[in-house]
């Protein structure tokens, strides 16, 4: 629990989302591949219907953070530059003026 909890500070919580999707699946497969067990069609339609809206999900994901960036996915051209400080100036008493 711990190393997880450090792994988790590390990480995108969007990233993390999706990785907690990884368990259940890996049950899912042990039961249907290694276990032969029955999966009837109502649990395969729940089973697909998730796995499209975490496709749809990340898709948007993707499209949104393109969007940010530019259009070839490259970084801002923006990024990393500030603008100029402003010059603070005080007036008599000390208190800043505007």
């Amino acid at each position: 629990l711990l190393l997880f909890a450090g792994a988790a500070r590390r990480i995108p919580l969007s990233t993390l989302g999706l990785l907690q999707y990884l368990t259940p699946v890996l049950q899912f497969l042990c039961g249907t591949v290694l276990l032969h067990e029955h999966m009837p069609a109502y649990r395969w339609a729940g089973f697909g219907l998730v796995w499209v809206a975490l496709v749809v999900l990340t898709l948007d994901g993707l499209r949104s953070s393109r969007r940010r960036t530019g259009r070839a996915g490259g970084p801002d051209p923006g990024a990393g530059r500030t603008s100029p400080p402003r010059e603070i100036v005080l007036d008599a008493d000390g208190a800043p003026t505007r």
